[in-house]
């Protein structure tokens, strides 16, 4: 087991970095501190890495978790949310009737096997699923208790998040996160392939259309799902532009 820490990216705002290969493979997690509250972007990919973050957050004498954004709908991104379970969920309108339909399936080993073998849980989910469940006797998928259709702005005492819907072909409900006083943005898989696409080489698989509009504005840092924070000009160069 690899022990991560809250990486510091720009003033309040932080990265629990995920695992990109091995058992333990596991999204970034955005961490934002404010003087009363703390903001997740994603929850974690099960409830043992939301509680490793849990002690991180205790650790470092963060506040309370007040708020957690799913980025999108995929497991893989939303399994640790039971552990922050007094938290607001914020997401995408497009992705409650799929959350609400995994929150009142009751998630056991068995049941969870019985539904892939039925096809009713696509291969994607089930693995993702089945990490979660060796961890706990029965899993539970907390729905957003928010969803937004176009754009939100949450005022977290004095600083000012934006949520914004993109979609893209990972996702369609895939939304960005933004920080504009800190020119942070975190991106979630919103560029990344369908789940079928996965084993293509990242340069070959980006939606180009997608990353022209995130670049519009002058961000520092760009978070995505699972790599290391990307600059300005290395998202630039991702997609074949000078920086």
């Amino acid at each position: 087991m690899t022990l991560r820490r809250i990486e510091p990216l720009a003033g309040e705002v932080g990265l629990y970095p995920g695992a990109l290969s091995g058992e333990e493979r596991q999204p970034n997690v955005g961490v934002i501190r404010t003087p009363q509250q703390t903001i997740l972007v994603d929850a974690g990919s099960s409830p043992r890495h939301a509680r490793r973050l849990m002690g991180e957050l205790t650790a470092r004498d963060y506040p309370p978790v007040s708020t957690i954004i799913y980025t999108h709908h995929h497991p893989g991104h939303i399994l640790g949310a039971q552990v922050f379970s007094a938290a607001r969920i914020i997401a995408h309108v497009q992705a409650l009737p799929a959350l609400r339909g995994l929150a009142a399936h009751p998630w056991t080993a068995a049941l969870l096997q019985e539904d892939y073998r039925r096809g009713a849980v696509s291969p994607g989910r089930y693995e993702a699923m089945q990490r979660a469940l060796h961890e706990v006797r029965e899993l539970r998928v907390l729905p957003p208790t928010i969803g937004f259709d176009r754009r939100l702005t949450l005022f977290c005492d004095d600083l000012q998040v934006e949520l914004i819907h993109v979609g893209g072909a990972h996702a369609p409900d895939s939304l960005i996160v933004k920080i504009p006083r800190l020119r942070v943005m975190f991106l979630g898989d919103c560029y990344a392939p369908p789940l079928n696409g996965e084993g293509t080489p990242l340069h070959q698989r980006l939606d180009a259309a997608l990353l022209t509009r995130l670049l519009d504005e002058d961000y520092a840092l760009y978070v995505d799902g699972h790599q290391p924070p990307y600059t300005r000009a290395q998202l630039q160069a991702l997609r074949g532009e000078p920086g």
